[in-house]
């Protein structure tokens, strides 16, 4: 068993180097920005042309930088102009950076300047890999999730360094008063520990399909209950943590709230097919440009 873990990390770490080396022709690198609605991530790296549906230019460029415990974190920039604000996106448990090449664009069409973030714990969305995954496995570092399914779970709490880290490098760089962000599956329930933890930074929090957890010996609710900025969880309909979810909603102090219920799982709730209907297509969207319009 232990010649066959390394011989998998081996590989890991191969097709990880190889993606790192030729990032520049890699499909994260181009500009998915599609005013016509399309977004097959077929344009260049050159901002859009807004032309006359109102979709934002913006420029996407890809970022590295470096958490308290000395991990390089990769994630993707969507800049539209200095003075606009910004949203930061961290994605679900088995995805990357990748699961926003589609929502970050619709943000910018909003006003907003985007982040998004590879995590420690991730794999790959959308053909891009999770590039902050593999500097944490070439550092030794979670080699047991191969083998140990609890392990994962375990180290879930490490992710808020890299989302703090990702706060700060917004508000450091680009002199940012307060961000807004959006967790995804795992990173949802984390999205509302780093809002209740960073009131000072965190001006809104966009949850999608937050999961029970346990931090610090604290429960997500107790988190809660010290979140006071603008709030929006969306929980799937179907799911079976519904009413876990729902109960954290309540406990959840501030003014301004909204529970949305959806049809998919995190993220995948935010599906889309062109700019200029999204709120039409997709109630979600309606109730998340509304939210964001609130504050």
């Amino acid at each position: 068993m232990k010649k066959y873990c390394c011989v998998v990390l081996l590989c890991f770490m191969a097709v990880f180097a190889l993606v790192a080396c030729n990032r520049d022709a890699s499909p994260d690198d181009t500009d998915v920005s599609d005013p016509g609605g399309s977004l097959d991530g077929s344009g260049g790296t050159e901002p859009s042309d807004s032309g006359g549906d109102g979709a934002a230019a913006y420029n996407k460029t890809t970022v590295t930088f470096q958490t308290v415990d000395e991990l390089t974190i990769t994630a993707d920039l969507y800049t539209i102009h200095d003075e606009a604000p910004w949203m930061i996106m961290f994605h679900q448990d088995d995805a990357s950076r990748g699961e926003y090449a589609r929502i970050a664009p619709l943000l910018s069409v909003l006003g907003y300047n985007c982040l998004a973030v590879d995590q420690r714990l991730g794999w790959e969305k959308n053909g891009v890999l999770n590039e902050t995954y593999a500097n944490a496995i070439a550092q030794w570092r979670y080699i047991d999730i191969f083998t140990n399914e609890g392990a994962f779970a375990d180290a879930i709490p490490d992710v808020l360094i890299d989302m703090e880290a990702a706060v700060l490098y917004v508000k450091n760089q680009f002199n940012a008063e307060t961000v807004t962000i959006m967790g995804s599956g795992y990173s949802a329930g984390l999205a509302l520990v780093l809002a209740s933890e960073l009131p000072q930074h965190i001006g809104g929090t966009l949850s999608f399909s937050p999961a029970e957890l346990e931090i610090g010996g604290k429960t997500l609710g107790e988190y809660a209950a010290g979140i006071e900025s603008p709030v929006l969880i969306a929980v799937q309909s179907a799911s079976a943590t519904r009413a876990e979810t729902e109960a954290v909603y309540d406990i959840i102090p501030a003014e301004n709230k909204i529970l949305v219920a959806t049809n998919e799982h995190a993220t995948d709730a935010l599906a889309y097919n062109s700019f200029n209907t999204a709120a039409d297509e997709n109630p979600t969207w309606k109730q998340v440009i509304e939210f964001l319009l609130s504050f």
